[in-house]
């Protein structure tokens, strides 16, 4: 295997798993943020 496969083998799925984890802490942070029962 080379350094390219290695690279997307490791790299790719844990920066997806990283925006996945940041995705929803933000979103979490929004709810908070957000005044109870504003939208509905």
């Amino acid at each position: 295997m080379n350094f390219a496969a290695a690279f997307y083998l490791y790299i790719l799925p844990l920066s997806i798993s990283g925006i996945a984890l940041v995705w929803m802490a933000y979103e979490k942070w929004k709810e908070r943020r957000r005044p109870p029962h504003a939208g509905e």
